[in-house]
């Protein structure tokens, strides 16, 4: 199933600039790893106690 970026909330850094669909697709992804890492890490430490 592909993704559908538009029902993603925009990117802070985008705002003000012109960004290219691969950069901003990207910057979405990247977004997602980081938020999906601490998600988890905050899980574990839960699953932990």
């Amino acid at each position: 199933m592909n993704v559908n970026f538009g029902l993603f909330p925009p990117l802070e850094e985008a705002r003000g600039g012109r960004r290219g669909r691969a950069d901003r697709y990207k910057g979405y992804t990247d977004r997602a790893k980081a938020d999906w890492t601490a998600w988890l890490a905050g899980s574990v430490a839960r699953a932990a106690e």
